[in-house]
């Protein structure tokens, strides 16, 4: 009869066979103590969750038990109700009550093993979850009931909003890790993916960060797509360009001439060093310049910059010129500077050489003794070397190699000459004293000089007097020239005489023989007792001076006073 409840006692060795009149279920139970199932025998054995959206049933993601008696499910802000469907399973009937919240009112979803599902709304505040209890009931003669919960969280879909990513420059060869990149959503789990990236570069999903090395320059900006996918079924996308500048490079030829080549300067350099340094191509913007150099200190090495930390030297970045300041704040001291010399751009991609800097000692010549020679006497004496000097003077001294220094002496000793390397030598002519100047010059320009004195004196057999003061006498004659006669007294001990015969407004020159200037010959010497003269004879007129020395085997004697005569031509 319909609306009938039948209770009917089968064997332990039969059971009810499938097709029972709709509304007939076959139970069974234990014979407990009681005859009665406890309502732990009730368990929820299914639950379905659906997204009830208008044109949408999909199914929610995460649904999964949280312990014993707890469900978590989690689905989007944009859905209009959630629909609940549970089964469950027990040795009775089992009614299901579903209700929103503790206090709300039970909907009954399952009744004499039929089940239905029930549409739920979101609450007005989605950032609160649905806690939704499911009452299962035992039908039996004691009823018997569990109680579950369904814990429902509310996410708004994976959106990057007004955020944008702006176009990138990396370099090639240049390690990348760029990032964070936005985040779609900070409420749940989100997998990020990048497509279109250059070569060598990838994303990093769970930082949201570009990683890698470009491998090749890029022709053009190339686009990439950066998507954000949710677990529960939204994902956001946005692009953006990437472009790779070519490495930061100097030109070949440049670079390997430069990395041969040093910067030298010596104390008290006159001319500045001024040297504009190579230029570089390639990276991304505008490249900057660096002069730098390492030194050990206490702490360890540590890099320093020329133009801040190297006395004397300045570096423009901008113009790429390396200068030695003037004075007074040009290098003072001796140094050596092995200098990183690099240009770098906007992603710290670099192109390095190396150079050198080195500041010199300015050449120093020791004080020098005065020389004491004889005419007529063989004398050879060295001068000594200057310290300091360029790079190349060093190495010179170290490696012996032929000198770099120019070293000069004058003026120059009649009868006295360069025999070797800084070796004066040779037979002196001239008694007399001369101060000479020794001046030693490094490749930089740099000189330092000492003064000291040849003192030249005559002979033991020299005429020790000079012939009397000469007489000169004049003697015209017609259109092609005239003569003149000058006479001296004879010296004790002489051998020979030496006269010369120079312009008015001339000076006598030192080397001690017979000389004359253009226009003006000399007559052999005669003699007549006591008495020498020689005849001057000159074609053209003209004002002159001689003077005339007494010589032997051992030099030449002291001068004697000058005397002046005067020829013209046609006569008087």
């Amino acid at each position: 009869v319909p609306g009938t409840t039948y209770e009917v006692q089968v064997s332990a060795f039969g059971r009810f066979a499938p097709g029972l009149t709709e509304g007939l279920h076959y139970h069974e139970w234990s014979s407990s103590a009681e005859g009665s199932p406890l309502a732990t025998d009730v368990t929820l054995s299914g639950l379905e969750l659906r997204n009830a959206t208008t044109g949408s049933d999909a199914p929610v993601d995460w649904l999964f038990p949280f312990g014993d008696d707890l469900y978590v499910a989690s689905m989007l802000q944009e859905v209009t109700s959630i629909r609940v469907k549970p089964s469950a399973t027990s040795y009775f009937e089992v009614n299901i009550a579903v209700k929103l919240g503790e206090s709300g009112t039970p909907q009954t979803v399952r009744h004499l093993g039929l089940s239905s599902a029930i549409d739920i709304p979101p609450n007005a505040d989605p950032s609160v979850p649905h806690d939704i209890y499911l009452t299962l009931t035992a039908v039996n003669d004691s009823t018997n009931t569990a109680t579950y919960k369904l814990r429902v969280y509310q996410h708004p879909p994976v959106s990057f909003g007004e955020t944008t990513i702006p176009d990138l420059t990396f370099t090639q060869g240049v390690e990348v890790r760029h990032g964070p990149l936005p985040s779609g959503s900070d409420q749940y789990e989100v997998t990020y993916t990048a497509t279109g990236l250059p070569a060598g570069l990838s994303l990093s999903s769970v930082h949201r960060t570009i990683v890698g090395t470009p491998t090749a320059a890029t022709s053009a900006p190339v686009t990439v797509t950066y998507t954000g996918a949710g677990d529960i079924g939204s994902s956001a996308s946005l692009t953006f360009d990437v472009t790779v500048a070519p490495p930061v490079e100097f030109d070949a030829a440049q670079l390997a001439a430069f990395n041969k080549t040093y910067f030298e300067y010596t104390i008290g350099q006159a001319g500045k060093i001024s040297e504009t340094l190579p230029e570089a191509s390639g990276g991304h913007g505008d490249l900057t310049y660096h002069l730098t150099y390492r030194v050990k200190e206490e702490s360890g090495w540590v890099d320093k910059t020329i133009d801040a930390d190297a006395p004397g030297f300045s570096f423009n970045s901008a113009s790429r010129v390396l200068t030695s300041d003037a004075a007074p704040n040009a290098p003072s001291e001796k140094a050596w500077y092995s200098v990183s010399y690099w240009a770098e751009d906007e992603n710290g991609a670099r192109a390095t050489a190396r150079t050198r800097i080195a500041v010199w000692e300015a050449p120093s010549l020791p004080e020098i003794d005065d020389k004491d020679l004889t005419v007529g006497v063989a004398a050879s004496f060295e001068l000594p070397e200057a310290s300091g000097g360029s790079l190349r003077e060093q190495l010179r001294l170290q490696y012996k190699l032929e000198p770099s220094m120019d070293y000069e002496l004058s003026p120059d000793v009649e009868g006295l000459s360069v025999a070797g390397y800084l070796t004066i030598a040779g037979t002196p002519l001239v008694p007399g004293s001369t101060e000479m100047t020794y001046t030693a010059t490094d490749s930089n320009g740099v000189s330092d000089s000492k003064t000291f004195t040849i003192n030249v004196a005559n002979g033991p057999n020299a005429p020790s007097a000079a012939p009397g003061s000469p007489e000169a006498s004049q003697q015209t004659s017609g259109a092609n020239g005239a003569s003149a006669v000058a006479s001296w007294d004879t010296v004790s001990g002489a051998t020979g005489y030496v006269v010369q015969v120079i312009e008015a407004d001339g000076s006598f020159p030192d080397k001690p023989i017979n000389s004359a200037p253009d226009g003006v010959t000399l007559a052999s010497i005669a003699t007549d007792g006591s008495l020498h003269w020689i005849v001057i004879i000159a074609i053209g007129e003209g004002d002159y001076k001689v003077r005339v020395a007494a010589r032997n085997d051992d030099g030449v004697g002291p001068w004697s006073a000058e005397a002046s005569f005067t020829v013209k031509i046609g006569g008087v």
